[in-house]
């Protein structure tokens, strides 16, 4: 059941990034719309245009890819006909029924084959290598081209339909990021995607639609919203200024008669006036600023330093405010309550004492000669990569209990020579997480405690 609801669920988020890949084009589309003066119900013709195009296309090429038999020749031949009839009947509908502008009828045309060629393609694609980043930052670019034409071209142009339009992509385009993380991990560590428990996917996709929901809601009800935030901001500011006006009259010095010195009345200044909610500038600039931001956060680099900066900067202002230093980490944690005690145990379940750096690396070796008599099996390895492990800290690796395969294989690559330990790490990963492995590493696994024995011990 929970296979069936994995291939379920990956078949779904395909499907929908089919339908927002296929409104790339609505920009284009909107201020068609806007400039012919068209209707609202214009804007989801155009919707449902491109979605019958792009939906056409993609079945087209699965239809067409049953048919083995047909010659490439034959297939290319039908594929451009169908071509020429779309384009065909979108002309037809552009310049005869609609009544549009040559020009706009060219455009809307062109966008049209080229959404039917893009279509073609996606056959065969799984639902993450269909919204790429390529394709986000070339849409969020044709959005803010076409709002800047529409800026000196078409009068009382509104950004509503491209703006809900685009978050809608956006938030699926989020949805696919996440779950092909998820995906990644689960193959990295050998399991199937279908023992994920449900929950983790559907959250993450819960979360993004109340999110995408109140964007939405924002953008709808913005008049609402902007005059209620004036008249609070309105309310405040009108109160601060009676409380100056009053604690300012208090230090009013009494003239020779007795009258208080009265100031000239200063003008007061409505906030309310400011601007008009939906003001077309505002919303085009906050529009640009929106795309922007979403542009910069979707770049790995600038968003990984903008995120690092701001956890330092997190981090020196809790410590400022707690006033905290960072010691060492101790071995042994206590307060009068409880004592917290970190111990040794091996590899038979025994608890070790405390023991001196120089008797533990004794030690080691001696259960690494163990190890080399031992006979070759999975259970040889398993313990070969967790003496390994033990070496690399004594050797000086600082490796804490938390830390991953991938972690300690890191740490390692800087201390080890050759790949050695790199195949030894991916075998002990599919030996204990459920991996296919056909090929165990056993020579692999004995050059690397090798080259941890070469290393030199750690003085304490």
């Amino acid at each position: 059941m929970m296979k069936n609801n994995a291939r379920l669920f990956k078949t779904v988020l395909r499907y929908a990034a089919l339908f927002c890949f296929f409104l790339t084009p609505f920009p284009i589309f909107s201020i068609v719309v806007q400039d012919n003066v068209l209707s609202v119900s214009y804007f989801f013709y155009a919707i449902l245009l491109l979605e019958i195009v792009g939906f056409f296309g993609f079945a087209l090429r699965n239809l067409l890819e049953h048919f083995k038999k047909l010659p490439a020749f034959l297939i290319t031949i039908l594929l451009i006909l169908f071509a020429i009839a779309l384009v065909s009947g979108a002309f037809y509908l552009f310049f005869g029924a609609l009544s549009l502008n040559l020009v706009y009828v060219v455009i809307l045309d062109a966008a049209l084959l080229v959404l039917y060629i893009f279509a073609l393609k996606m056959f065969d694609r799984a639902y993450d290598n269909i919204l790429t980043r390529g394709w986000f930052l070339f849409s969020a670019g044709l959005n803010v081209l076409i709002l800047l034409v529409a800026h000196f071209t078409v009068a009382n142009f509104t950004i509503e339909p491209m703006l809900i339009v685009f978050l809608f992509c956006v938030a699926v385009f989020a949805v696919i990021l996440n779950q092909r993380a998820i995906d990644v991990v689960m193959d990295r560590r050998g399991h199937s995607a279908s023992q994920l428990p449900p929950r983790i996917r559907y959250y993450n996709m819960i979360l993004v639609a109340v999110v995408l929901a109140i964007a939405i809601l924002l953008i709808v009800f913005r008049t609402p919203v902007v005059n209620g935030a004036k008249a609070a901001f309105s309310a405040i500011g009108g109160v601060l200024l009676r409380f100056l006006r009053w604690f300012g009259g208090l230090f009013v010095r009494e003239q020779q008669g007795g009258e208080e010195e009265i100031s000239a009345p200063e003008m007061e200044e409505d906030i309310a006036e400011i601007g008009e909610p939906g003001d077309p500038m505002v919303s085009r600039i906050a529009f640009i600023i929106l795309v922007s931001l979403i542009v910069l956060f979707s770049i790995r680099p600038v968003y990984r330093k903008i995120r690092v900066l701001v956890s330092k900067l997190v981090l020196l202002l809790k410590q400022w405010i707690h006033r905290e230093r960072v010691f060492a980490k101790h071995r042994t944690d206590e307060n009068e309550y409880y004592t917290d005690t970190e111990e040794t145990i091996d590899h038979d379940g025994r608890i070790l004492d405390d023991l001196s750096p120089a008797k533990a690396l004794r030690n080691w070796k001696k259960e690494l000669k163990s190890f080399l008599k031992m006979p070759d099996s999975k259970e040889k390895l398993i313990y070969g990569y967790k003496l390994a492990s033990r070496g690399l800290e004594l050797h000086g690796c600082k490796i804490d209990p938390g830390n991953t395969q991938l972690d300690v294989l890191s740490k390692a690559r800087s201390s080890l020579k050759g790949d050695a330990f790199e195949a030894a790490t991916w075998c002990y990963n599919a030996l204990v997480f459920g991996g296919y492995e056909d090929d165990l590493k056993f020579p692999q696994m004995e050059e690397s405690l090798t080259q941890i024995r070469a290393l030199p011990a750690v003085k304490k």
